[in-house]
């Protein structure tokens, strides 16, 4: 599958004739987590996203994000594209994003994304599958399941923040044992000026150098 011809079209298709709202950011984080692993050897990574949001619910944008080297790769871009809709009471979201990482070959790959979100009173649950299947890149399908949760701290401007998620698949098993790999994010977020940061506890099951305990601080800024 084409996975960069599939986020294309789907932008294409579900995007027209509606409105568009742009929007960015630019992110400096102390460790580039995804999934519980470390994709800067526990160090600085600096990251930037852009996107389209339209009033029918349609999006699309990209996200990139230094690497610390592998091989040839000191980058990662993601291509994503995907659809909000309310369905008896919860926000409906699919997805699908393109992963390349220039300069190494043969690691491109595709995931799509199926998640539902949900406020109950002040704080909003997200319930959601990450499902990449086997493909050129990919020697085997990989299922990430996950669930992340976010509450005001009363009055003080803070929110906790939190995620916990399990993963099977040739994408999370850095020891390489074959088994699932579990993660968790604990943490709080808030304003600061013209910014946004956060500080949180990120860990996981697996046992390598990339996946150690970690206090995770990041600091944005949208536009």
């Amino acid at each position: 599958m084409d996975w960069l011809a599939l986020v294309i079209s789907s932008s294409l298709v579900v995007g027209m004739d509606s409105p568009a709202t742009l929007e960015g950011h630019v992110t400096l984080v102390s460790d580039y987590r995804s999934r519980g692993l470390s994709s800067s050897e526990e160090g600085l990574a600096l990251q930037a996203g852009l996107g389209m949001a339209q009033q029918n619910g349609a999006y699309w944008g990209a996200w990139a994000s230094s690497l610390e080297p592998s091989g040839d790769a000191r980058s990662e871009i993601n291509l994503f594209a995907g659809l909000t809709r309310p369905l008896a009471g919860f926000d409906i979201d699919v997805s699908v994003t393109a992963f390349a990482f220039p300069g190494q070959e043969d690691t491109a790959y595709g995931e799509l994304v199926l998640a539902a979100s949900r406020a109950f009173g002040p704080m909003t649950k997200t319930l959601g599958l990450a499902y990449a299947p086997e493909q050129a890149h990919l020697d085997a399908s990989n299922h990430y399941w996950f669930a992340e949760t976010e509450a005001p701290l009363g009055a003080t401007g803070l929110n906790l923040i939190g995620a916990l998620g399990v993963e099977e698949g040739p994408l999370g098993d850095l020891a390489g044992d074959g088994g699932e790999k579990w993660d968790w994010t604990l943490g709080i977020s808030g304003p600061l000026e013209h910014f946004s940061w956060s500080l949180a506890y990120m860990d996981s099951t697996e046992d390598t150098d990339l996946s150690d305990a970690q206090l995770v601080f990041s600091l944005e800024r949208g536009f």
